[in-house]
């Protein structure tokens, strides 16, 4: 299923001309990106760039913890281990999922892997709500119509092992 996006976002945005642009979903419990470099995005000799691997993880993650908290949330931390270079034009999956949940935090775990299923990036990030429960999305996007529309109750994730 597929998540909302805000236009504006240099990950997710759809009117970002600078931007990833890619469509995050809900699948199996996961948020999962998928997405395929290009020259543009190379950091040193034909690589991605570690900050794209960065940004990539931190959207999914951020979904993740939204979706379990029910809530829009900020980044408090972002732990990133590159295990491999990501060739240019290679394609590429992330998935991100909650490790569990508190009040207003949700930890959570994602990875960047190859077509062969090989593991290039993991990470862990902390996400802490700054949308109170039943606040209208309204006051984090007052321009955008399709933002005000989102419902965040439609989706479901859980903790692993839950």
């Amino acid at each position: 299923m597929k998540l909302p996006r805000y236009r504006k976002c240099f990950v997710c945005g759809s009117q970002n001309p600078y931007g990833l642009c890619v469509e995050p979903e809900l699948e199996d419990n996961l948020v999962v990106i998928h997405f395929t470099p290009e020259e543009r995005h190379c950091g040193f000799h034909d690589w991605l760039h570690g900050g794209i691997i960065a940004s990539l993880l931190d959207e999914a993650m951020f979904w993740a913890a939204a979706v379990g908290l029910q809530r829009m949330v900020a980044t408090a931390s972002l732990t990133l281990r590159y295990h491999r270079p990501v060739p240019i034009g290679a394609r590429l999956k992330v998935a991100a999922g909650v490790k569990y949940l508190r009040r207003n935090l949700a930890v959570t775990e994602g990875s960047l892997l190859g077509a062969d299923g090989s593991l290039h990036a993991s990470a862990e990030g902390q996400y802490v709500a700054i949308q109170a429960e039943g606040q209208d999305l309204t006051a984090f996007f007052p321009d955008d119509e399709e933002v005000k529309a989102w419902d965040l109750s439609k989706y479901a994730i859980a903790p692993k092992g839950k």
